[in-house]
């Protein structure tokens, strides 16, 4: 069961009705109250969660973009293989990161599509009041400005959130994908494929993974400085490395770590921790059925079902 208020509601409803004369700052001190917040973060959680294994699935058999129309549906394109004839490591590992990424957000959008209301209970009435609650509270984000948008508007605000917390995919875990050769390669070093596939296995299963459950303003405040939010991927500048060819751990700086951490510190206008779907779509596996881990840990197997298809064999190494 979700938690709803009916006097929090009331207020995200009134801020909608006034919507012109408010400052958007006020709109986030709404938008960030500790329990709308826990709100829309399960929610979303769950949107992600049911997402994943249609997503698992499907880009395992090709590479795809996304597309919508001028009323804000969506569909998938299928990418001919003969499109990475003659392209660069570089350029492949973005469109698969790409690709990953509009899969996800495709079927993330499907579950709003139509005015369609996702299935979060057993109870219709519930469903309805939960969906109504969180239209009414990504309405009022999309005034605020307060989040990443990466599909256009017109897809609904449900949509627009939800796909902006689940960007992850194409940044932080196939954006490692560049990041492992751009920081090594300052030190003259060319990494074998063999090198490669394996630190970018390693960084994700014991590094990556570290960054999806911390406090969320931590995560956020360091995750500004993580990525080149321009090239929508991570930015090399901010990331080093263990100077191990054949064990490469790729990592942020620490010093970035610390000095946000100083900073948040000071910072209690959130929860201590909401885990955040901003980076990760959370579901439980398997392996840990009591336990909601940051990614299912399939992911591993997923990316490298791609990478062994499509990336490595045109890599020069």
């Amino acid at each position: 069961m979700l938690s709803i208020d009916d006097s929090s509601r009331q207020e995200v409803r009134e801020a909608l009705t006034h919507i012109d004369a408010m400052r958007p700052g006020t709109l986030k001190e709404i938008l960030h109250d500790p329990d709308r917040k826990a709100f829309r973060n399960a929610y979303a959680s769950i949107i992600i969660e049911n997402a994943w294994n249609p997503y698992s699935r499907l880009v395992t058999e090709g590479l795809y973009a996304i597309e919508f129309d001028e009323d804000g549906n969506s569909s998938l394109r299928s990418i001919p293989m003969g499109a990475l004839d003659g392209m660069q490591a570089p350029d492949i590992a973005n469109l698969i990161a790409k690709s990953n990424q509009d899969v996800l957000t495709y079927f993330i959008c499907v579950q709003f599509a139509g005015g369609r209301i996702p299935q979060i209970s057993d109870d219709p009435d519930k469903n309805q009041e939960y969906f109504t609650a969180l239209k009414e509270q990504t309405d009022l984000d999309l005034y605020a400005r307060s989040n990443f948008r990466t599909i256009p508007e017109t897809a609904g605000s449900p949509s627009v959130f939800v796909t902006s917390g689940s960007h992850v995919i194409r940044t932080h875990i196939y954006g490692l994908l560049n990041v492992i050769d751009q920081v090594t390669e300052r030190d003259n070093l060319h990494l074998t494929s063999t090198q490669h596939r394996n630190g970018f296995a390693q960084s994700l299963r014991r590094v990556i993974a570290h960054y999806y459950l911390p406090t969320t303003t931590v995560i956020l405040g360091i995750n500004r400085k993580l990525i080149d939010r321009q090239a929508i991927a991570l930015d090399p500048d901010s990331w080093t490395y263990n100077h191990d060819p054949d064990n490469v751990l790729v990592y942020p700086k620490p010093g970035i770590v610390a000095e946000v951490n100083a900073v948040m510190r000071t910072v209690d206008t959130l929860p201590a921790q909401t885990y955040c779907p901003a980076f990760h779509g959370r579901v439980t596996t398997a392996e840990t059925p009591d336990i909601v881990t940051p990614l299912p840990r399939s992911l591993h197997e997923v990316a490298l079902s791609q990478l062994d298809k499509w990336y490595y064999p045109r890599r020069v190494g």
